[in-house]
């Protein structure tokens, strides 16, 4: 395999480890480097231009942030997906978000609530043309303004990292057309009822509730068999 998914222009800053860091988590986060793929330091050093103990550092940061095991003395490796780091993912991930939502239910502004009502109409309208473009930014919406308007520094902390693990998940389950996208966008309109009518209690639950039948969803959608899905321990490829 090629590395040349996390090729980027690195021009000698201050924190190397920071910026080698930055190139292998989105690259794993995007699919470039591909679950179970042995990550071999010298040659990432290479690639990016930059000695081993840069490298060195970021991959001991992103083991200790689940992105990246140790297989062995020196040995490196993206984590593999399997079921039970995708139920544990979007469990934690409910949990998080469901309180965010909790918080939101009294602070998100009515402006913010008429635009986000406006847009779901356009994202169902549009999903019956076969359109799934509006659902995305919907999505992509209503999660942020509810991550906003919760207004807690050390929710927002805690779900940075952990969004980098969501990203990587959802890159692997491309097939979400169809039931996932209308089971979701109906779960969606039940957040946002609960927000409109200020429930924080009801919020929460909603929020909870769409986040683990998302994981249940994808994770089905997940073939953990295949080489790009499961990227299993037994056989893996090595970062040329």
């Amino acid at each position: 395999m090629s590395l040349s998914p996390l090729t980027l222009s690195i021009r000698r800053p201050a924190n190397l480890s920071q910026h080698v860091y930055d190139a292998v988590t989105k690259s794993i986060a995007t699919g470039g480097l591909e679950p179970g793929v042995r990550l071999v330091v010298e040659r990432v050093a290479q690639e990016l231009g930059v000695s081993p103990t840069p490298v060195r550092e970021a991959l001991g940061r992103l083991i200790n942030e689940g992105l990246v095991m140790e297989t062995g003395t020196g040995r490196f490796q993206v984590m593999p997906l399997s079921p039970a780091y995708v139920s544990d993912t979007f469990l934690v991930r409910g949990a998080l978000e469901g309180l965010a939502a909790e918080l939101a239910a009294a602070r998100v502004s009515d402006t913010r609530l008429s635009e986000l009502a406006a847009d779901i109409d356009e994202a169902d309208a549009a999903l019956q043309r076969g359109v799934t473009d509006p659902y995305s930014r919907f999505d992509d919406s209503l999660h942020r303004s509810i991550f906003e308007a919760g207004s807690n520094a050390v929710l927002l902390r805690e779900l940075g990292p952990l969004q980098i693990h969501v990203d990587f998940i959802r890159h692997y389950s491309r097939h979400v057309a169809g039931e996932h996208i209308t089971l979701s966008q109906a779960e969606h309109r039940v957040i946002l009822e609960a927000l409109q009518s200020r429930d924080a209690r009801r919020s929460r639950q909603a929020m909870e509730t769409h986040i683990r039948n998302a994981g249940q969803r994808i994770g089905r959608l997940i073939d953990f068999h295949s080489p790009n899905g499961g990227g299993g321990t037994d056989n893996p490829r090595t970062l040329a």
